[in-house]
């Protein structure tokens, strides 16, 4: 009897662990910086640096993952002509809606390097006694660049079955391909603005993720193959 009771409380304390392991999840909203909803946005969860999930708002802008493990993670939230954001250390609680509001801004516009420079002016120098032209030069200055921007990076269809297409607008260094549980499966470098086509179709069935990097910055978006 005594046996009997042990095994039960075990099995309670289990299905009570399980169901409030369930019932964790992340919900929240992604706006811009006027206040509206952005369809599309993107949000990465990792955890240690290991990618655990993700997922894009809704046409509201609303975004929901359920069935986390409670801890702390790291959020990456982009948006196609945003800035993206990175939130380091939010903490998710166990068996709750942990909430979220994020908000982004535009891209500013990447410049390029100008320099400006001065036409050699003239005067007149009358310390020998006689009227004589002198020209000199105005030193050159160099405005910095400011640090690049993401390019802007198209991808369809999604959900994909056979081939998803990637466009760039501009070059890219780096891509890398990862699946759900953090593995890399693909790496791409140097690419040129175009577009190329991915094949997916002997890929496994379930969430994928596209790491586009350039130097200083970096993007996650996801991508699901059925």
């Amino acid at each position: 009897m005594k046996m009997k009771c042990t095994f039960i409380l075990t099995g309670l304390l289990l299905f009570g662990s399980s169901l409030l392991l369930a019932q964790t999840a992340l919900a929240g909203q992604i706006n811009d910086a006027e206040g509206h909803a952005l369809y599309g946005a993107n949000i990465v969860l990792f955890k240690r640096g290991v990618l655990i999930t993700g997922t894009a708002s809704e046409d509201d802008g609303h975004v929901e993952l359920s069935g986390l493990n409670p801890g702390i993670y790291d959020i990456q939230i982009s948006y196609l002509g945003h800035e993206p954001k990175s939130i380091r250390g939010f903490k998710m609680f166990a068996g709750k809606q942990n909430w979220l509001y994020i908000e982004l801004i535009p891209e500013p516009v990447n410049l390029n390097s100008v320099v400006v420079t001065a036409p050699k002016p003239k005067y007149l120098d009358h310390s020998n006694g006689c009227s004589t032209w002198v020209w000199f030069e105005k030193p050159q200055k160099a405005i910095p660049t400011p640090p690049s921007s993401m390019p802007d990076i198209h991808y369809y269809p999604n959900p994909a079955t056979e081939v998803v297409t990637v466009e760039l607008t501009q070059p890219l260094k780096t891509l890398q391909v990862y699946t759900a549980s953090g593995q890399m499966i693909a790496q791409y470098q140097n690419l040129s603005p175009a577009h190329f086509r991915l094949r997916v179709d002997q890929w496994p069935t379930g969430t994928y993720f596209l790491r586009c990097m350039e130097t200083d910055r970096q993007v996650t978006l996801p991508l699901i193959v059925e």
